[in-house]
């Protein structure tokens, strides 16, 4: 079995090529919709590990938005939720979580 992978169209050298024997296929990129759902879940499993998983829904979508990274990789996606759940959980122990956590980042 080959798997390739790669960001870029390029051609494959026929020697390659020749052994895919047309079972090559593309794998569309996630929409904004799903990998914003990624981020979600992310920020959901982060919270609750803190205990504090009540405070998942009070994100608003704009916001969990900008931990969607311009190249949209996922693992960053994923790096920047875990960083805002820790800035949270950081404000949760020291009692200062605002009302609004938009207006807080």
């Amino acid at each position: 079995m080959i798997i390739l992978t790669g960001n870029k169209e390029i051609p494959i050298p026929s020697h390659i090529e020749s052994r895919l024997k047309g079972n090559m296929f593309e794998i569309s990129p996630l929409t904004y919709q799903e990998r914003l759902q990624i981020v979600k879940i992310e920020l959901k499993k982060v919270l609750d590990n803190f205990g504090i998983g009540n405070y998942a829904g009070k994100f608003s979508d704009n916001l969990l938005g900008r931990c969607i990274t311009e190249t949209w990789g996922v693992r960053e996606s994923k790096t920047n939720a875990q960083k805002l759940a820790m800035q949270l959980a950081v404000l949760v122990k020291k009692g200062g979580v605002p009302g609004n956590l938009d207006n807080h980042t």
